[in-house]
């Protein structure tokens, strides 16, 4: 959520216009009304998790929540900023997700969230699940969401930035250097992207000062951490190096090879 703060922050301070799923109410439908208008400007919108594109001519039908349609390509001068993150500590974030923290949609398997909260699938054997797309939860597992993204970046080429979560957490400066840069007809953006650091400092662990890189307490048994951690802190954390509080060594190096193997990578 912290890139959507960003840019609801950004929006405010410049006037550029913000259609996002995540508003109140949600008003990322209402791009389509605003693509004419707007076609020199700038138009802020996030976040769009699965980077999924659709052919699909008509901006009114489309899902605007999730897909860009091709054709928006042609239309206007179309830029993306998109980032992503670790797909482990993605995968771990979304385990507690699926087990405890969202409620259940058509998209979520019902079933799954029994056996994750009985203790019967462990964080390995669902992240093996995602990787084959087979853990029930959202449209699209995360390795499908890249492989949308990679579309995305090859149709737009120069028009798409991709970023990275951890430098935003880790190398704020850079990460928004990054984003100023690409967004050069806001005069503005890089003085305003500079001053909006999100503060993580509450969620840190009770444990001590986290320290990228370096395990907190190690949880064999995630029934455990959510017993003792839920009512202490965010059971999702949003900083770097989560997964390795919940995976063995062996683990995530069988699990680098198992997203290498289904992303189709060499």
């Amino acid at each position: 959520m912290f890139g959507y703060e960003i840019l609801k922050k950004l929006s405010a301070a410049t006037g550029a216009p913000f259609y996002s799923p995540n508003n109140q109410p949600a008003n990322h439908q209402k791009l389509a009304e605003a693509v004419s208008q707007y076609a020199s400007g700038l138009v802020l919108r996030g976040p769009v998790r699965d980077f999924e594109l659709t052919d699909e001519r008509s901006l009114d039908t489309a899902n605007l929540a999730n897909e860009t349609p091709v054709s928006l390509f042609d239309s206007v001068e179309y830029y993306a900023v998109c980032q992503v993150r670790d797909p482990l500590d993605l995968v771990v974030s979304q385990y507690f997700s699926h087990g405890w923290i969202h409620a259940i949609y058509p998209s979520i398997d019902a079933k799954i969230r029994e056996d994750i909260q009985a203790g019967k699938i462990s964080i390995y054997d669902y992240a093996v699940m995602e990787f084959r797309g087979e853990s029930g939860f959202g449209e699209a597992s995360i390795l499908q969401k890249y492989h949308h993204l990679t579309r995305l970046k090859d149709l737009l080429g120069g028009r798409c930035l991709i970023l990275r979560y951890e430098d935003m957490v880790l190398n704020y400066p850079t990460w928004s250097r990054q984003m100023s840069d690409f967004l050069r007809p806001l005069a503005e953006a890089r003085a305003l992207l500079a001053s909006l650091r999100p503060d993580y400092g509450k969620f840190r662990r009770k444990e001590g000062f986290w320290i990228f890189g370096r395990k907190q307490r190690f949880w064999s048994n995630p029934l455990d951490y959510v017993e003792q951690e839920m009512r202490k802190v965010h059971i999702r954390s949003p900083l770097p190096g989560d997964h390795l509080n919940f995976l063995t060594p062996a683990e995530i190096s069988s699990l680098r090879s198992s997203a290498d193997q289904f992303s189709g990578k060499p």
